[in-house]
């Protein structure tokens, strides 16, 4: 396995490991590569963070027909895993993407601008050379 591979093996394990439900080869397998990946470790303390902050709101009791119908949706379908890596999300990725076009336009257009009033100067002195 490369890095990547390694590090999304270890982003799909984080909330079972912090649960303390993945299997004790598995646990000890995490630990290890957090111990060498500050990328990780940084997930790791951030979704250990985001626990502690979640536990300590306090609680709301919900009307019995909400959760009767929450309830039985449970059983209907399996979440799946949601990566708790910011460029794994596809907000981000969009985001990211609109702000290199930005970027790469601002430029374009800087040059462009630039080099327009520049041969626009020109034309006009040669413009009225002509006229003269």
């Amino acid at each position: 396995m490369n890095q990547n591979d390694i590090c999304i093996w270890v982003e799909d394990r984080i909330e079972p490991y912090l649960d303390e439900v993945l299997p004790p080869d598995e646990a000890t397998r995490l630990r290890s590569h957090i111990n060498d990946c500050p990328n990780c470790r940084r997930e790791l303390r951030l979704a250990t963070r985001v626990r502690t902050e979640l536990r300590s709101l306090p609680s709301v009791d919900a009307h019995d027909g909400i959760t009767s119908k929450w309830a039985d949706g449970l059983g209907e379908r399996t979440p799946e895993p949601r990566s708790i890596f910011v460029w794994n999300r596809p907000l981000f990725r969009l985001a990211a993407a609109a702000v290199l076009v930005i970027a790469v336009d601002t430029h374009y257009l800087g040059d462009q601008v630039g080099r327009g009033t520049d041969t626009g100067t020109e034309e006009v002195a040669l413009a009225r050379k002509q006229v003269e």
